[in-house]
């Protein structure tokens, strides 16, 4: 009976370690299947997210792209208008140099030089270091200008080179290349030579320098005239052509 009794109890008890061992199994289990369909789940539930942010990145590639195109087509329109800006420059430049400024014109000039120098003064006084090169810059172009139309007044008219080669002489960008052409054909010369330097070689006959020097006075027999002297006589040319 007592026997009996034990292998009941074993029994049972062996039963119970077989279904906890099973049930322990069968949680893992179930835990294993949970873990891995939640992560299906998350990564399902991301999926819409990187979507969303792809979407973001090819929109901000397409305008980054406009952006560029837009930048170029500003560029373009700044070098066309910087260009428009140029040639009416030109224009005016080239209408300045057919013309002298009026005795009441020049007095206001000298006027203005004069106004300029007590600036820099005063600028110099404040401490404006930037102002008074500025005023000083614009004073002295001022200045250079009433300098060459003085000379202009006192030089005599420029007579036709007859062949003989000329030294036009005058500063940088005020038309001497752009108008070598109408000078040259003004005073009969057949060749051009630009940017001649004092001490290049000079043929004697049929060619006309341009130069930015300041030559003192005509080497040899050549002619020598002011850019502004040769205008002047362009514009006597052909307006009796």
């Amino acid at each position: 009976m007592h026997s009996t009794n034990h292998l009941i109890i074993i029994c049972l008890i062996a039963g119970l370690g077989i279904g906890l061992i099973f049930t322990s199994a069968f949680i893992r289990i179930a835990r294993m299947r949970i873990r891995a369909r939640g992560y299906s789940d998350g990564s399902q539930a991301r999926q819409p997210l990187i979507d969303g942010l792809q979407e973001t990145i090819n929109e901000q590639a397409l305008e980054i792209t406009s952006l560029k195109g837009q930048r170029l087509n500003l560029i373009h329109d700044h070098q066309h208008a910087l260009e428009s800006i140029s040639q009416d420059a030109d224009a005016r430049v080239k209408l300045f140099a057919q013309r002298c400024l009026s005795d009441h014109e020049l007095l206001w000039v000298r006027r203005a030089i004069k106004q300029l120098e007590k600036a820099a003064e005063v600028h110099k006084h404040l401490g404006n270091t930037q102002r008074e090169r500025d005023t000083n810059a614009t004073r002295e172009q001022l200045q250079a200008l009433v300098s060459r139309l003085q000379q202009l007044e006192t030089a005599p008219a420029a007579p036709a080179a007859g062949g003989r080669s000329v030294i036009v002489q005058g500063p940088q960008a005020c038309g001497k290349t752009r108008n070598a052409d109408r000078i040259a054909k003004a005073l009969g010369l057949s060749k051009i030579v630009d940017n001649w330097q004092p001490g290049d070689a000079l043929d004697k006959q049929h060619t006309l320098y341009l130069t930015n020097s300041e030559v003192a006075e005509s080497p040899g027999h050549r002619m020598l005239m002011s850019y502004e002297a040769a205008m002047q006589h362009v514009a006597k040319q052909e307006a009796a052509a």
